[in-house]
């Protein structure tokens, strides 16, 4: 994601590409890569929630960062376990207390919203700061805050209601104003096409 300025933001969301529909929302690739994952995502692709779930406990037992992170995404989203979004706060904290800084992106979201943990932009951006963004502090930490919680539930609704295949390849880069609330499209993927019949045209997915 990159930051604009004080009242703009740009953010690069990339869609989890070719994963089975209970995986799409904790696909990847650095997920991918780590042992204490891969058994959680593999059992979800099969369907089999009651080992997805075994598996991320027994990563969480033994302080797996990695999977500490994707039980916290599990839990945010409703993947095969009840769906609790304030209680999904406290894996993403556990998960950077373990190391994984990647995960202060999500807990600042949840900063952000106030679900779960007290309601901060400031706190927010400090968080998004440590997760890598804006490191050269060109921006205050209540609008890093506010754009990251912004940029955050993009990146949920992308992974929860975007058909699956429906982007073949690229990162869809969207500028928000929000002092005017504008959105406006920048860039975006290749989109997959519905097969259509009668008038030679198809929509996109």
């Amino acid at each position: 994601m990159k930051l604009l300025n004080n009242v703009r933001l740009a953010g690069c969301v990339l869609a989890a590409l070719g994963a089975a529909p209970a995986a799409q929302a904790v696909d990847a690739p650095a997920w991918r890569a780590s042992p204490a994952v891969r058994p959680i995502l593999s059992a979800m692709s099969h369907g089999d929630c009651t080992a997805a779930v075994k598996a991320g406990n027994e990563g969480v037992t033994s302080g797996e960062a990695p999977a500490v992170f994707v039980l916290g995404r599990m839990v945010n989203e409703g993947i095969c376990t009840a769906q609790d979004r304030n209680a999904a706060a406290s894996y993403f904290a556990r998960a950077i207390e373990l190391g994984d800084h990647g995960s202060a992106l999500d807990f600042a979201t949840k900063v952000g919203l106030g679900e779960g943990v007290e309601q901060s932009y400031e706190r927010a951006g400090e968080l998004c700061r440590a997760g890598g963004l804006d490191p050269q502090g060109r921006m205050s930490r209540y609008t890093l805050g506010y754009a990251c919680t912004v940029g955050g539930l993009a990146a949920e609704l992308l992974r929860t209601s975007v058909p699956r295949g429906a982007f073949r390849s690229g990162a869809l880069r969207v500028e928000f104003t929000p002092g005017t609330g504008a959105m406006e499209i920048r860039s975006a993927p290749s989109v997959a096409l519905l097969a259509a019949t009668g008038p030679m045209y198809t929509r996109p997915r």
